[in-house]
């Protein structure tokens, strides 16, 4: 919605970071004057929200009794209660077939065009017959992953500061799930290791990076080498095989064990450096209880690295 609205004010349209949206529910019922549906705010002090940040945002409706004024809007706010009303007619007593078919989730910019560019996130949308609720509790700096096998390695990494969360600014989630690429692998190497600034810059892709510093620090550490001249390749998912020879490099690992401890990796270029990890310890495979394997060509996730990084710190 906005700040303002017609009934209640200047319209006022937000659009600035430092903004503000006060929001609502626009309701077509059986009693509106104008037949178009009317605006109904929520409480200003629960549902006025700062651009910038996350929130949630709940919202419940029950149709009334065919004829009668029995039906519930309500809303809420990181689960403060923002709306309530309980004397809404959706329904004429001729219409008890009408139900809710179907939910519809859109957004559009109301009264013409914007001026400016505007952007809204949302995420984790879900519908139900019972309130589902807030994540309001979790364990840990994180609450997407407390199924995680990882969630221990993962806490490990939140306390020693080599991850801030996968979410800013809130960084309340860490993404176990999502893929690791080369940038994000090269900030987690740079905090584990504690490694200094670099005298130079080493490659020509990541100057856009947010990263380039860290890319730097491990290049100048000798932990990569790029993926081409003057080429680092940052947003690159980085598979298993790949990161063992990051570790490897950064670690200073030279026991292979005797080589030849898995028999997937014969083709990899990596094989020694996968065999230095096992023989380290930081690695058992990846088809437990067996672990003959290492599946040098599967891509590494958020989670399989912060169990990597804890084992290798313990060396």
């Amino acid at each position: 919605f906005s700040r303002t609205y017609p009934s209640a004010g200047e319209p006022g349209y937000p659009n600035g970071p430092d903004d503000k949206t006060l929001i609502g529910f626009y309701t077509y019922h059986l009693d509106s004057p104008s037949n178009r549906g009317d605006i109904w705010t929520w409480d200003p002090d629960v549902a006025t929200l700062d651009h910038g940040e996350w929130y949630c945002v709940e919202g419940r409706i029950r149709l009334n009794n065919p004829g009668n004024h029995d039906g519930i809007l309500e809303g809420w706010v990181d689960g403060t209660q923002a709306f309530g009303k309980t004397d809404i007619a959706f329904r004429r007593a001729s219409e008890g077939w009408i139900h809710i078919k179907s939910f519809w989730f859109d957004i559009y910019h109301g009264g013409g065009p914007s001026a400016v560019d505007n952007e809204i996130h949302f995420d984790s949308l879900a519908l139900g017959d019972e309130r589902i609720g807030c994540q309001e509790t979790y364990n840990g700096t994180f609450w997407d992953d407390d199924n995680s096998v990882f969630e221990a390695d993962i806490e490990w990494m939140a306390a020693e500061g080599i991850t801030q969360g996968c979410n800013p600014p809130t960084n309340n989630m860490f993404c176990p799930e999502n893929t690791l690429t080369r940038e994000v692998m090269a900030v987690y190497l740079a905090r584990a290791l504690n490694l200094p600034a670099a005298s130079q810059d080493y490659f020509d892709d990541d100057d856009g990076s947010q990263f380039e510093a860290d890319i730097n620090r491990v290049a100048e550490a000798g932990i990569t080498r790029g993926c081409g001249e003057r080429l680092f390749c940052p947003k690159n998912i980085i598979n298993r095989g790949q990161l063992a020879a990051f570790l490897s490099r950064a670690y200073g690992l030279t026991d292979d064990g005797g080589g030849n401890l898995f028999t997937d990796d014969d083709a990899s270029i990596f094989e020694r450096d996968i065999d230095r990890l096992a023989t380290a310890g930081i690695t058992k495979g990846c088809n437990p209880p067996v672990n003959d394997r290492f599946c040098p060509d599967l891509p590494v996730d958020r989670g399989a690295i912060a169990a990597f990084l804890h084992r290798a710190d313990g060396l």
